[in-house]
């Protein structure tokens, strides 16, 4: 794909198992333009997210190491970002991405029962957004 001119999609976009996504742009997703839920391990590189109904990229009960870089998201319908998960690890790195009038959340993570996420944010910039760059949830006690 030509990085100056991407294609473009409506979303959604399920991920597996070390899947790399690169030089997409995801508008007007009816829900969340890029599903890794489940996922192990992936790379999301030269993305543009924007006017999606829910959240941007999830990584719901995703483990291993996944890296967002070089992306922008924007008029996000709930969170940007997500990862929710009750098991196993997970180390996820946003980098040099770029948050611009969001909903609620840019990056969130809600760990849960027996789960592990370490969060890495680099050269991240936030425009108007609604709600914090980072997110953090789990349980007490």
């Amino acid at each position: 794909q030509d990085p100056a001119n991407p294609p473009t999609l409506t979303g959604p976009i399920t991920l597996g198992q070390s899947n790399t996504l690169t030089n997409l742009r995801l508008f007007n997703s009816p829900g969340v333009a890029v599903n890794g839920n489940a996922a192990v391990n992936g790379t999301l590189s030269g993305l543009a997210v924007a006017n999606t109904t829910s959240d941007s990229v999830t990584f719901n009960g995703a483990t291993g190491t996944v890296l967002v870089q070089n992306s922008t998201f924007a008029n996000s319908g709930v969170q940007c970002c997500t990862a929710n998960c009750t098991t196993g690890i997970l180390n996820w790195t946003v980098n040099n991405c770029t948050f611009t009038n969001n909903t609620f959340g840019d990056v969130v993570t809600n760990v849960t029962g027996t789960a592990s996420q370490n969060v890495t944010l680099q050269n991240c910039v936030v425009n108007q957004s609604r709600a914090q760059l980072l997110g953090l949830r789990g349980n007490a006690g």
